[in-house]
């Protein structure tokens, strides 16, 4: 994906392969949408990387932390799918999609949450990136409320 395609549109076909059908959320690396996997037939997320904000340097670290993430081994902790070691020509990652909504979401949806929710939403959402913490030695430096995705099971 050249720098001048970046950001992809709704529609488009990454790697020859995603279909992006909705965009999910966007950070300062890049952009998240559900997508439909042409080859396999599945609704994934697919995270495209703003390519003039990736390299090879920063592919490699991601990779990296993503892989020492695994062993953080938290449930609720969704991670990348497979990730190939050297940048591809399209830089991006698949995750499984997670039924649910963000916490963004659920504000603009409700104004307020409860205290009592509020607070186990937080005290989950910090076992979790303490134990990626643990794992990695690396802080998540993009938490935020469209990070934290509801399911309906909590």
């Amino acid at each position: 994906m050249a720098s001048s395609s970046f950001p992809p549109r709704l529609g488009a076909l990454l790697a020859d392969r995603y279909q992006l059908r909705e965009l999910l959320g966007s950070g300062g690396i890049g952009q998240v949408f559900r997508a439909w996997d042409v080859q396999s037939q599945r609704q994934v997320a697919v995270k495209a990387f703003n390519p003039t904000r990736c390299n090879a340097a920063t592919w490699t670290a991601y990779v990296q932390v993503v892989t020492a993430a695994a062993g953080a081994r938290q449930a609720d902790l969704v991670l990348p799918e497979a990730l190939p070691a050297t940048m591809p020509e399209t830089p991006l990652a698949t995750y499984a999609p997670v039924a649910g909504d963000d916490l963004a979401k659920l504000r603009a949806r409700t104004a307020t949450i409860p205290w009592a929710k509020a607070l186990e939403i937080g005290e989950r959402a910090a076992e979790i990136l303490h134990a990626v913490y643990a794992a990695t030695r690396v802080a998540h430096r993009d938490l935020k409320a469209t990070n934290l995705i509801l399911t309906p099971e909590n």
